[in-house]
């Protein structure tokens, strides 16, 4: 596994948003444990159902596993519901708009984020946060880390499940879509609350009821 800190090609700058305060940290990471342990009766079986339809659709495994950079770049496994077929060849093959290993329910799971569900898992495990950036693949972050201004800043809070970016922009795979992924991740570090917290997460069940941006 690559050192982590491989991923700080860009030092921490001047510019870089007041990192939220403590408090509400803990405050946030609190209220995220009750959440899940309250809702885990409901999310279970919404696992079991998901499973089984990746199991049917393309076979096993039913969840897929990656090293992304979390908090200070250090790295963890994220775990989701796997929606592509897997090649070796392409394990570190960006995502592209209708990408042809996307599976058949695949689309459907992605596009009302039922694949991000075993995530809470992560977050349960301290890795993740409810709301926050969105972890990258390894790969690209150490890209990304070199090439797009103040990207390193995103490290400077768990990622989150959802998050402001991932409700106002959705998946993005270009370059200047990178640059304003950035800049919507300082504006919520910057401004991180618990009434805006609750706003991301009315947003993210409206963008789960009508479907996510293509992804």
């Amino acid at each position: 596994m690559s050192n982590a800190t491989e991923i700080h090609a860009e030092p921490f700058v001047d510019s870089l948003p007041q990192a939220p305060h403590a408090t509400y940290l803990r405050v946030r990471r609190l209220i995220e444990v009750v959440v899940i342990v309250a809702f885990s009766p409901v999310l279970l079986p919404i696992c079991l159902v998901v499973a089984l339809v990746v199991m049917l659709d393309s076979g096993l495994p039913v969840l897929y596993f990656q090293d992304r950079p979390g908090k200070n770049g250090k790295l963890f496994r994220i775990a989701k519901f796997r929606t592509m077929t897997f090649q070796k060849t392409e394990v570190d093959k960006i995502t592209v708009d209708n990408d042809p290993r996307i599976t058949k329910y695949g689309v459907f799971l992605r596009h009302h984020r039922l694949d991000e569900i075993p995530q809470f898992w992560n977050v349960l495990c301290g890795d993740m946060s409810i709301i926050g950036p969105r972890p990258e693949p390894y790969f690209s972050a150490k890209e990304f880390s070199r090439t797009v201004p103040f990207y390193s800043e995103r490290y400077s809070i768990a990622p989150g499940i959802t998050g402001w970016q991932q409700v106002n922009q959705g998946h993005v795979n270009t370059y200047e879509g990178t640059c304003q992924r950035v800049e919507l991740d300082r504006y919520y570090i910057a401004n991180a609350s618990l009434w805006l917290d609750i706003k991301i997460i009315f947003m993210t069940i409206s963008t789960m009821v009508r479907g996510a941006k293509s992804r």
